[in-house]
């Protein structure tokens, strides 16, 4: 695989132009977090970015622009609309453009406690094995794996909804490795059970719907997140379809919208949270 190590692009990033020449299917994401405070009435009434001197300019200013505009779905307690803070994590991304700049956009974002007490979580968790034709090809990635989890805590159905790769080659071997980190990843995850929650809204249901990221790293390299406020730059993937997910509901538009925040080593329940109602593109 004739690859381009994008690992030295980050150093273009910073700038608001690149004098090099920028493959188009690549692009820089950074994963920020902080609080969010919502009125009664789903309003934004104040918001934090943590460690904001380590955040470049372009993405403090574009939050300061952005999320005073949000509206949230109202927080009820007892059936009462009250006002709310939660913890947040969004997703910066930058894409080249044609005339040698860059774009920023916020895009995603996810709401709530990373982990507590009582939610869903692992139980039993292996790591796939890493299929030795990526590894002879250097290839890094992450994949990001939608389970529906069952009662019993064991995982009832899971899709690949979207594999992003550490290098880049032809459409051809990209859309291979992609294929290959997917399906090692589904081999084991399909092995995977999950302790059910015991606290909260979630409990009692008949099935969970959970998105796990799963790495492909290679002697400590690849795709790991580079440090709070610096741009982790890769290929994207396409999302996928899943035909198995809900088409109408209350969890509709979060299947659509997808979900890339989620901690290397953690998972988000589709639907946990504040729920954010203005579309972030």
């Amino acid at each position: 695989m004739k690859r381009f190590i994008l690992a030295a692009l980050c150093v273009l990033l910073p700038a608001l132009s690149m004098a090099a020449p920028v493959r188009k299917d690549i692009e820089g994401s950074m994963v920020v977090t902080g609080d969010i405070q919502v009125t009664e009435a789903g309003e934004v009434s104040g918001f934090t970015l943590d460690r904001p001197n380590d955040l470049p300019d372009v993405v403090k200013s574009l939050a300061s622009q952005a999320l005073p505009h949000w509206r949230f779905a109202p927080v009820k307690v007892d059936g009462q609309a009250v006002n709310a803070t939660s913890k947040m994590r969004l997703r910066f991304v930058t894409r080249p453009t044609d005339d040698g700049n860059y774009t920023v956009a916020i895009a995603g974002a996810s709401f709530g406690d990373e982990h507590q007490d009582g939610q869903l979580w692992f139980k039993q968790r292996s790591a796939p094995k890493y299929p030795p034709a990526a590894v002879a090809a250097r290839v890094t990635g992450t994949v990001i794996l939608l389970l529906k989890v069952d009662r019993e805590g064991n995982v009832a159905n899971a899709a690949a909804e979207r594999v992003n790769l550490g290098s880049v080659g032809t459409e051809s071997e990209m859309r291979m490795f992609r294929g290959m980190l997917a399906d090692a990843s589904l081999r084991r995850a399909r092995t995977w059970q999950f302790t059910p929650p015991t606290k909260g809204p979630d409990v009692g249901k008949n099935e969970w719907y959970v998105r796990v990221p799963v790495q492909f790293n290679i002697n400590g390299g690849g795709m790991h997140a580079p440090g709070y406020g610096k741009w982790l730059v890769y290929a994207p993937g396409p999302k996928e379809k899943i035909d198995w997910v809900p088409k109408n509901g209350e969890l509709a538009d979060e299947f659509e919208r997808g979900n890339d925040t989620i901690p290397e080593d953690g998972l988000q329940l589709v639907g946990s949270g504040i729920k954010l109602l203005t579309p972030l593109s």
